[in-house]
């Protein structure tokens, strides 16, 4: 309808609508949902349209709908999110049109644009919403599409009011290069409560490129806010989002400003202005909608602008480089050498530099100071100008350019003076102090858009000076390898000394071509001489002389160091002292300078002994096993530990002996059937297992080789051996290999632990009793037997030992200890008499009647009782400690093998556990 803006029918239209262009458009999945607006409000959020595909949009067509004045939207505008990224818009009082010309937003793939509006504070109670109705891309006809907004119900309330007026003075001539330029400057008034800004737009305008002004950034009463920004050069505006940190404006005055660095624009102007009351994007936090900005006196807003800066001719500056003013050393003889290196930064305009002139000096230097030859001008890494010679004297060098050195506005360029560092006579300089001036020009410099000369540079600029040096060298044995070591015959790749070679130099390559290796040994007990480094011939083995030389070509960089070892294979002999000397050829890489030492450095010293095996010795437990029961039949276990130490070279050990001794030790049986050392296994034959092609290393230290043994044991029972017989094994030979001699040793005698064999076993715990000490019977411990799952036994006597403290006794009597089975049952069983006095301990020994058997694999739980008198005083002042007794009289019989008696003494961890319970 023409008169409310409304669709005459009640559909609506949604989803993409595909144009004929490239570009399609449908309402974004973030379109705000219908709710109210504000009357007053600034950038109101009406609609959001998704674009895709790829293509410039140039115009886009809405029309106002909803129940609403065409005056009621003010001012509408489009966003890309918080940045705003068109000229404000009036509805058409004709047809209710809002149409955006001349836009040039790129699509590239998909594009989401936000419509929003200033709303009259006179729209309290109206509808308004927008519909999308065409929109143009670059080389098509206008697309039709009807997509349509929510509508928004006006609401009224009273905002957050912002004023605005520009303070800046209306022209400024100011230079290129002026950093932190004020371009916009004017005071905002905030009334009713502090708001928040959540983004800036200044309008660019003026005749220098868009990127002569960098840096963008603005200030609030004298803070930058946000990052820095910079124009579109497409639409000539600037925009600031703070949206992720709003910028609090308390009520009153603030001082706004935009500030820039002029880079560019030599003879042009730059001015920035705020153009509609929707460029400064305020928030009022309490009612939560953006605020519109009025001028200082009326309820409008009008243009505030910002100074109109002329930015005058350009200009060059001259520095040192910092990274150059950090260097202290340059090469003796070396070639085109960076003697100084200046930073060349232009404003406004690119300056164009035809004349240098430049004074290059050497003083204090080995030779006499007699110039600097090849002296050349590089500008960002190419030559510029000719190279000249520097006699011995302070003229400067004129440098004729030509065009080749131009500086563009708003970069920085790097000037380089190169020089071979050697004199007019073509002697390299090997000390003394290398130094450049650039010296002040007059009219050498030009601006390429105003014509206009300048002095480049306007001042002398000078380097401190560079120190002369040339590679230096340093030998010293490598402290990695002992100054003494001990070394055996017959051995081959024997390290008979080791050095470190440094370049002690900040500034030079040290190359090395010859190393002198001298022998102060008997050379027909060596062979195979040769070193570790593989250029050349280092590392070709040739027989040993008094004096030996290997051609070598390698280059050490300036603080590099390399470690150079001599390696060679020894004789027979079995005593002998072996000492190197080291002396490596050596000049500059650059410089040439002879750089080999005045004599060699002296290596390590060597002695030829033969090595040895102690006798070794067997490791306590855990590492050996420590003496037990062992269940007859049980294979491959790792009964002992034996340590071997070797002295004056690494052995390896290649055979061992085991005799096998111990009760269970027959002709006719054995107790250990085989033995195995080092995944090598031997059996055991008349009473030996010998054990060959073992390959053990033991290591020259004091820490030695633990090596493990292990043992598979026989079976016991029937057609086996008798229960609770005894086995042990005893290291009795070994055969050892050092330095190419070996040693067999058969003196030795290391017995191992003695392990008792039985067909089955016991382990036994001690749990604490739950009880509290009453007068009564009391349980004062429970005992858990368990059997191996080998085999039953027979638990036929269990000791036990109690204790008093305090007042607590028991009472003797025949058969006063009671013992029940977990279920409540009384295990049937006698025992002497039991007599604890008060502070005493009292010990007895429980009898099973007829033995408790216990089936292999289970475990039986018994409670002990017994009966506890003059139990009194204060609660915990009295107890109970219940342990068991002595392990000889723990007595069982090995149902599998078919022996009774058996005591507790070779129970492994026989429990020494305490039970208390306490009144």
């Amino acid at each position: 309808s023409p008169t409310t803006g409304q669709k005459c029918d009640a559909s609506t239209t949604t989803g993409t609508v595909v144009a004929s262009g490239p570009v399609s458009v449908s309402l974004a999945n973030d379109n705000p949902a219908a709710s109210a607006v504000v009357a007053g409000q600034a950038t109101a959020d009406l609609a959001h349209f998704a674009f895709t595909g790829s293509g410039t949009i140039t115009n886009i067509k809405l029309m106002r709908t909803g129940i609403s004045a065409n005056s009621t939207l003010s001012n509408v505008y489009l966003y890309n999110g918080n940045v705003r990224v068109s000229d404000s818009v009036s509805v058409n009082n004709t047809d209710s049109s809002i149409t955006f010309n001349n836009l040039g937003i790129a699509v590239n793939g998909s594009l989401t644009l936000s419509v929003k509006a200033d709303i009259a504070s006179s729209g309290t109670g109206q509808i308004v919403a927008v519909q999308l109705v065409g929109y143009t891309t670059s080389g098509n006809d206008m697309s039709t599409v009807s997509i349509s907004g929510n509508y928004m119900n006006v609401a009224g309330t009273s905002l957050a009011t912002v004023s605005a007026s520009s303070t800046s003075a209306t022209t400024a001539s100011i230079n290129a290069g002026t950093m932190g330029q004020v371009f916009w400057t004017g005071t905002v008034s905030v009334s009713t409560r502090s708001v928040a800004l959540k983004g800036a737009a200044f309008k660019y305008v003026g005749s220098a490129t868009t990127d002569a002004i960098a840096n963008l950034k603005v200030f609030v009463n004298g803070v930058a806010v946000g990052s820095a920004s910079s124009v579109d050069p497409v639409t000539n505006r600037l925009s600031f989002d703070f949206g992720s940190s709003p910028v609090t404006l308390n009520t009153g005055s603030q001082t706004l400003e935009l500030r820039g660095d002029i880079i560019k624009g030599s003879n042009r102007s730059a001015q920035f202005n705020l153009e509609n009351a929707g460029d400064l994007m305020v928030m009022d936090t309490q009612v939560g909608v953006n605020v519109g900005v009025t001028a200082p006196t009326t309820t409008t807003f009008a243009a505030q602008n910002g100074t109109n800066v002329s930015i005058n001719t350009g200009s060059i500056t001259t520095t040192i480089d910092p990274a150059f003013t950090n260097l202290t050393n340059v090469t003796g003889g070396a070639t085109g050498a960076v003697i100084g290196k200046f930073n060349l930064q232009a404003y406004g305009e690119d300056i164009k530099v035809s004349t240098l002139y430049v004074t290059p000096t050497i003083t204090g230097s080995t030779p006499v100071p007699n110039g600097l030859n090849n002296v050349a001008l590089f500008y960002n890494g190419s030559q510029v100008g000719s190279s000249q010679n520097m006699a011995g004297t302070s003229t400067p060098l004129t440098f004729s350019l030509g065009s080749s050195l131009i500086v563009s506005a708003g970069t920085t360029g790097s000037l380089e003076v190169r020089a071979d560092i050697q004199s007019a006579a073509n002697v390299n300089y090997t000390a003394g102090t290398a130094s450049v001036i650039l010296v002040a020009g007059s009219s050498n410099g030009q601006g390429q858009s105003s014509s206009a000369t300048l002095a480049v540079p306007t001042t002398d600029a000078g380097t401190t000076g560079l120190t002369v040096t040339t590679g230096a060298l340093s030998i010293a044995m490598a402290p990695g390898y002992a100054s003494n070591q001990t070394v055996n015959p017959n051995t081959s790749n024997v390290k008979v000394g080791s050095y470190v070679i440094q370049n002690t130099s900040t500034t030079e390559g040290v190359n090395i071509t010859n190393l002198a290796v001298a022998l102060t040994a008997t050379t027909t007990n060596m062979s195979n001489l040769r070193t570790s480094e593989t250029s050349g011939s280092g590392a070709i083995g040739i027989a040993p002389q008094a004096t030996n030389n290997f051609s070598v070509n390698f280059t050490l960089d300036p603080g590099q160091t390399k470690t150079i070892d001599i390696m060679a294979d020894l004789g027979a002999a079995t005593s002998g002292v072996i000492i190197t000397t080291l002396l490596p050829t050596a000049q500059g890489s650059g410089s040439h300078v002879v750089l080999t030492p005045g004599s060699a450095t002296t290596g390590q010293t060597l002695t030829i002994q033969t090595g040895s095996v102690a006798v070794p010795t067997l490791n306590a437990a855990p590492a050996s096993m420590a003496a037990q029961f062992i269940v007859g039949g049980t294979q491959n276990l790792a009964t002992s530990q034996y340590n071997f130490v070797a002295t004056n070279g690494v052995a390896t050990i290649s055979e061992l002996k085991f005799t096998v001794g111990g009760s269970a030790m027959t002709s006719t049986t054995t107790p250990i059937t085989t033995v195995t050392v080092g995944g090598k296994s031997a059996p055991v034959v008349s009473g030996v297992a010998y054990l060959t092609g073992l390959n053990i290393s033991v290591p020259n230290s004091p820490a030695g080789a633990n090596v493990n043994v292990q043992a598979s044991f026989g079976s016991v029972g029937t057609n086996g051996i008798p229960s609770n017989q005894t086995a042990t094994t005893s290291l009795t030979y070994m055969k050892y290999t050092i330095g190419g001699v070996t040693t067999s040793t058969s003196t030795i005698a290391v017995v191992g632990n003695t392990y008792t064999l039985v067909g089955t076993k016991p382990t036994v715990t001690v749990q604490d009793s739950s009880d509290s000490l009453l007068n009564g019977s009391v349980k004062v411990a429970e005992v858990t037997v368990s059997a191996d799952a080998a085999g039953d036994l027979k638990l036929t006597a269990l000791p036990i030992s109690v204790t008093s403290t305090g007042a607590v006794t028991v009472a003797s009597s025949t058969n006063n200890i009671v013992v029940k089975d977990t279920a409540g049952n009384t295990v049937t069983t006698t025992n002497t008499y039991l007599l604890v006095t008060a502070g005493g301990t009292g010990t007895d020994t429980i009898n099973f009647t007829n033995g408790d058997t216990i089936t292999a694999g289970s475990s039986k739980t018994y409670r002990i009782y017994v009966t506890a008198a003059t139990v009194s005083g204060a609660v915990n002042t009295t107890s109970l400690s219940t342990k068991l007794g002595v392990s000889s009289s723990f007595t069982w019989t090995d149902q599998n093998g078919g022996v009774a008696g058996i005591t507790g003494a070779n129970i492994y961890n026989y429990p020494d556990t305490t039970s208390v319970i306490t009144n």
